[in-house]
């Protein structure tokens, strides 16, 4: 019984979170079934992986924005626009 209430509760948490960031582009129902998602092994696989997958999202972003301001600069050269 006591595992059934922190269950409900932590639905009662995770519900009131969703609602706060998502509620002007998902419905009740979709907080509802993301929670129930959560609750899940695979969400919660997804929610153990999240952390890491950001940030090797984030590096990739940046390797990708140097490369881009890269070829920016040399571009900018080539047309005389900037000197370094």
């Amino acid at each position: 019984m006591y595992d059934q209430e922190m269950k409900m509760e932590f639905v009662d948490h995770i519900v009131e979170f969703f609602e706060v960031l998502y509620q002007p582009r998902l419905t009740e129902e979709d907080l509802r079934e993301l929670t129930a998602f959560y609750l899940l092994p695979v969400g919660q696989k997804l929610t153990r992986m999240l952390p890491e997958v950001q940030m090797k999202s984030r590096q990739i972003g940046q390797q990708i924005g140097i490369r881009i301001s890269g070829r920016m600069v040399e571009r900018l050269q080539g047309d005389g626009l900037i000197e370094l």
